[in-house]
C-alpha cells in the first residue's frame, strides 16, 4: 500500500482516537464547512488541509456517514475499518490502545 504523508498519518491517528470530521453538505452558508468533533480535549485538536481528507477517502481510509445538526445536513467522516488495520499496521496507536469502528 502507498505511504502516507505525515499530514495523512497525524489525521487518520486522530480519527482513530474517536474523534469525527463533519463537512456541511446542506445548501446553505455553511456549505463546505469542516467541523472538527468528538475531540474530549481542546489541546488534541489536529488541523489539516482539505486535500488531506480527499486522499484517505480515496484510498478508503475513512468512511462517510450523513447526519442532521440542528435541521442542517452535514457529512460526517470517522475512521473505517481498512483505516484502523493501516493504523494497526503502522504502529501509529499506543499499546493497547482501542478505536471505533
Amino acid at each position: 500500500m502507498k505511504a502516507l504523508s505525515e499530514d495523512q498519518q497525524t489525521l487518520l491517528f486522530w480519527l482513530a482516537q474517536h474523534n469525527s470530521v463533519s463537512v456541511c453538505i446542506e445548501l446553505c452558508n455553511d456549505i463546505g464547512k469542516i467541523i472538527r468533533g468528538g475531540c474530549r480535549d481542546e489541546t488534541n485538536e489536529v488541523t489539516f488541509q482539505r486535500r488531506t481528507l480527499f486522499k484517505l477517502k480515496a484510498l478508503g481510509l475513512i468512511k462517510e456517514d450523513i447526519h442532521y445538526i440542528a435541521g442542517i445536513r452535514y457529512l460526517i467522516c470517522s475512521i473505517s475499518p481498512r483505516g484502523i488495520e493501516r493504523v494497526k499496521q503502522t504502529n501509529l496507536l499506543p499499546s493497547g490502545g482501542d478505536n471505533h469502528a
